[in-house]
């Protein structure tokens, strides 16, 4: 393997580094599933689907732009259900590294 571009994968410990360590020229990007999973896994039941429909929304918009935007309304809809889950998903970094691509 030769021309990585992009890597995608969940938060494991070290995993990014050693992935910028070996393959400098490749991006990272946060795995979406694995962030709906661990978000469904703090989410009372009877909400689940209105905030994964909401969550699916953000990863699903035109342009990045739009996306930092539904973020944000994502964050003040659900900030006070759930803080701490909420503001994680926030700050988590690479959360829209595929932008940097074009549309498949």
């Amino acid at each position: 393997i030769k021309d990585i571009q992009l890597f995608i994968a969940d938060g494991l410990v070290g995993l990014q580094s050693a992935i910028e360590a070996n393959y400098p020229q490749a991006k990272f990007q946060r795995c979406w599933v694995h962030a709906e999973r661990n978000l469904l896994g703090y989410v009372r039941k009877n909400d689940h689907r209105e905030i994964i429909t909401d969550f699916k929304a953000i990863r699903q918009a035109e342009n990045l732009q739009a996306a930092k935007e539904r973020l944000a309304a994502f964050s003040a809809k659900w900030e006070s259900s759930y803080k701490r889950r909420i503001k994680n998903l926030v700050q988590m970094e690479e959360l829209f590294t595929f932008f940097s691509f074009p549309t498949a």
